[in-house]
Parts: structure tokens; C-alpha cells; sequence
């Protein structure tokens, strides 16, 4: 794991309102915004995820990693998250959603749930496959003028 002293970590951008009621959900000690806790669970162990590590450039750490024990308290935090619009993202990798697939919903979240590479193309595969946009036209991309 990087040496946290050596990146500028942003603070959190949870609201006091979100970081109590999380704490309403899990105790103090199953949650923490510290930096260096936060970075750990800002990568993976892939070849991408590494490199990116050696090369110093990581991604936004998430702004809160919280550790549920129960069903109940995934169950919370996960509607709470929904009622606020905070994405979630598991530590294993991957991520959480009520359906298969992004869904209208969380379109405007695509690009971070699948990273600006694989963003770029599939909508320039859309471009090459529906030239005219006529296909779901603005149901996973803008629609551009």
C-alpha cells in the first residue's frame, strides 16, 4: 500500500448529517475516514491498479469505508446511501445495484462504475453500430446536438 504522506488526500465529502447516521448504523470503531484507510481501499490488486500505484497516480479515495457485520446494517447503510445518492462500492471490487446492469437511474454514473477507457468505448461502439442514434437514443449517453 502507498505511503499515505505522500499523496494529498481530500477530506471526506459526507455531511454530518450522513457520517451520524452511518454511525447510527455501525459503531465508531466500524467506520473510519482516515487517510490512509481510505487510500487502501481506493485500489485493487490488478495489473492496471498496481501500475497506477507506482506510478503515484490513484484514484479519489472513497470518503468513508465502514465495516457491517449484520444484514440489518448492510441493508441500512445501503438505503441510506440510495435515499442520498452515495455510491457504494464494496471492497472486493465491483459494484452494488438493485438490478442487472446500470440501469436509467444510475446512468449518469456509468463512466465511474466502469472507468473512463471502457466509458469512451462503448459509446464510441454505439457511434460505429447506431450512426443515427436512433437505438435507446440519451438512455446511457447524452444525446449530442
Amino acid at each position: 500500500m502507498p505511503d499515505s504522506t505522500k499523496f494529498a488526500v481530500a477530506g471526506t465529502r459526507l455531511s454530518e448529517f450522513d457520517l451520524a447516521m452511518f454511525r447510527q448504523t455501525a459503531s465508531e470503531e466500524r467506520m473510519t475516514t482516515a487517510d490512509l484507510d481510505r487510500l487502501t481501499h481506493s485500489v485493487g490488486k490488478s495489473y492496471r491498479d498496481l501500475l497506477r500505484l507506482r506510478l503515484g497516480q490513484l484514484p479519489p479515495p472513497p470518503d468513508l469505508v465502514i465495516y457491517p457485520e449484520t444484514d440489518e446494517e448492510v441493508r441500512a447503510i445501503l438505503e441510506h446511501c440510495a435515499e442520498r445518492r452515495i455510491g457504494v462500492v464494496p471492497f472486493g471490487g465491483g459494484l452494488l445495484s438493485h438490478h442487472h446492469g446500470i440501469g436509467l437511474d444510475h446512468a449518469g454514473y456509468l463512466r465511474d462504475a466502469i472507468g473512463r477507457d471502457a466509458y469512451r468505448l462503448m459509446r464510441e461502439l454505439k457511434r460505429t453500430i447506431d450512426p443515427d442514434g436512433i437505438m435507446n437514443p440519451g438512455k446511457l449517453f447524452p444525446v449530442s446536438g
